[in-house]
């Protein structure tokens, strides 16, 4: 979550301001973090349970999983409220369905 400080500046959880030019390096920054921190983990840690915020116990992996679907979904999110916005949205798979019927057409 991010705080802001008395001047009113966004601060990110890390330190620092936040800043749309730096989201990038941002994320590929912690992207790296995370992947070191989970292949530290030993298979059979991702069997044990842990306990969710609300209490649940959980399986490690299944707990996992949830942060990518909860990702995936506020990923939806934005794209649909940027198209309503009328704001171009980055590709995320490379082609947009236009370029591949485009280059699904034979001659």
């Amino acid at each position: 979550m991010d705080v802001t400080d008395a001047a009113g500046a966004t601060q990110s959880p890390r330190g620092g301001p936040r800043a749309p030019a730096t989201a990038p390096a941002d994320l590929a920054c912690m992207d790296e973090e995370s992947v070191l921190i989970l292949r530290g983990l030993p298979p059979a840690q991702l069997c044990e349970p842990v306990t969710t915020p609300a209490g649940a116990p959980l399986a490690a992996w299944k707990w996992l999983r949830a942060m990518v679907e909860y990702e995936v979904h506020h990923r939806g999110q934005l794209y649909l409220m940027l198209g309503m916005s009328g704001v171009a949205r980055p590709l995320i798979h490379g082609l947009t369905s236009e370029q591949v019927r485009e280059r699904s057409i034979h001659a």
